[in-house]
């Protein structure tokens, strides 16, 4: 073979090689996947594998721990009550739309007597009261009660927005059954749904003895509506405070009138 022949054939074999890589580089980059949240890749600045950085989703070591203040039983009639537990989320712009949690109730002996599990949310930097009512317990008395999250907290981060609903006028009226009355006012920008309100009674010494709790499924804006809550049996007693948390899962858009 001349070196003329040689050098021809790999001059083609050349071009072959480099158009052939080039079609690869290209299509390689057509089919590529695009960054994302949720591809299991640390990628385009994000803390830790889908979160932190440009992801909605925080990084477990980003967020604090949930604080429960309290856990109570009420009783509602004889075998049946309800727990509420007040819970300080102490995380700015961070929340979480999906806590998993199970309430349950103990007798004297530590022995558990009812429990249920439930999900709910946590707003940004909230004070929150989570209310399960109704919890049957038999001939059985409890002696305490608590609240454990039963899943990894799952933290996003939150656009900011804020929701502001007031109350005011909370009247107590002690009879055969105690009914306290408020009025709710929505003071943000568009009309709320699914806004839950509970109530808290509390004694001079500033100790949860009664509670309860009602749902708005809408609240208009510049509106104000009156709710109530009844009891069925009389307290003996007239609260030194009465404490109602209104509360609006500020991370679905349907309740906060963003659809």
């Amino acid at each position: 073979m001349s070196l003329w022949r040689a050098k021809r054939q790999i001059g083609i074999l050349t071009l072959i090689i480099v158009t052939l890589s080039a079609f690869g580089v290209g299509l390689y980059s057509y089919y590529k996947p695009v960054p994302s949240c949720s591809d299991g890749v640390l990628n385009q600045g994000e803390r830790n594998i889908d979160c932190g950085g440009p992801c909605s989703r925080v990084c477990l070591n980003e967020a604090s721990a949930l604080t429960v203040e309290w856990v109570r039983a009420f009783r509602v009639v004889d075998g049946h009550y309800d727990v509420i537990a007040r819970v300080h989320n102490p995380n700015n712009q961070i929340g979480t739309p999906s806590l998993s949690y199970t309430v349950e109730i103990f007798d004297e002996q530590n022995i558990s007597i009812s429990k249920r599990t439930n999900v709910t949310f946590i707003n940004p930097n909230e004070t929150a009261y989570i209310f399960e009512g109704n919890l049957f317990t038999g001939v059985r008395v409890p002696k305490f009660a608590t609240l454990t999250i039963t899943e990894p907290v799952s933290w996003m981060r939150s656009n900011g927005e804020s929701f502001p609903i007031t109350v005011v006028n909370k009247i107590f009226t002690d009879s055969t059954q105690p009914v306290v009355t408020a009025s709710v006012a929505n003071e943000s920008l568009r009309t709320l749904h699914s806004v839950s309100l509970v109530v808290v009674l509390y004694d001079a010494e500033g100790n949860a003895y009664g509670g309860s709790s009602t749902v708005l499924e809408s609240l208009p804006k510049d509106i104000r509506q009156d709710i109530s809550f009844v009891w069925r049996e009389p307290f003996g007693s007239t609260p030194a405070s009465i404490d109602i948390i209104p509360r609006i899962n500020t991370f679905n858009p349907s309740d906060t009138g963003a659809l």
